[in-house]
């Protein structure tokens, strides 16, 4: 069985697990303590998560994880099949390891302790966070998903970034290590970007760890 050893609450994990609900794949989660990563050092070399394990791969980065289970399982697929469209997603792709996720990293790392919490530091990261989601509104005003017409990777890999904004009440969320300061300083007004809010649940929902599928049962 496919085994995914993750840092539970990190939105690079909930990436993975979103793609692995959505295709409907059987794995075994591991869990890893942040002090101690081990185990990611022995699957991967390296000590960041996820680390994905399955058909003899080992592999760490989320992005390629989401394109192994698109090439090597059935389900629905992660990519689109034509080239333009396929262009597309990797166009989204970018603007999140690019755009959202560079504007994230401060708010993560105000969450974690690592910069001061400062007014100015939050009113900063809030503006360019909101910068970003209204660039996701002014698209999902218009359909229901970014590319085509059902959820890809690129849908993942932005909405999973978005999660601690949108669902930052979401008890299992507020009890994560950095839950609670995403929840006070962080988590947008339930009336600011209405569309991509729903969307961000929608793709969520394919998360065991937050919503108790049977993805993860080994």
């Amino acid at each position: 069985m496919l085994k995914l050893l993750t840092l539970v609450p990190s939105p690079n994990n909930v990436k993975v697990r979103v793609a692995l609900g959505y295709k409907g794949i059987a794995y075994e989660e591991i869990p890893q303590d942040p002090e101690n990563r081990e185990a990611c050092l022995d699957m991967s070399g390296q000590a960041l998560t996820p680390v994905m394990q399955d058909k003899g791969v080992s592999l760490f980065d989320s992005a390629a994880i989401l394109r192994f289970l698109h090439a090597n399982y059935s389900g629905p697929d992660l990519f689109p099949q034509d080239y333009e469209e396929m262009k597309k997603v990797e166009r989204w792709e970018a603007f999140g390891r690019f755009g959202v996720k560079d504007s994230l990293g401060a708010i993560f790392m105000m969450a974690l302790g690592r910069m001061e919490l400062t007014t100015g530091n939050v009113l900063s990261a809030r503006r360019e966070l909101m910068e970003h989601m209204e660039a996701l509104e002014a698209t999902l005003v218009k359909r229901d998903w970014l590319v085509g017409n059902a959820m890809s990777a690129a849908d993942i890999t932005l909405a999973s970034l978005l999660i601690y904004c949108v669902m930052g009440e979401h008890p299992i969320l507020k009890a994560s290590f950095f839950g609670p300061t995403m929840a006070e300083y962080f988590l947008v007004d339930d009336d600011v970007c209405p569309k991509t809010q729903a969307w961000v649940r929608k793709v969520a929902s394919y998360d065991s760890w937050l919503f108790g599928g049977e993805s993860s049962a080994s």
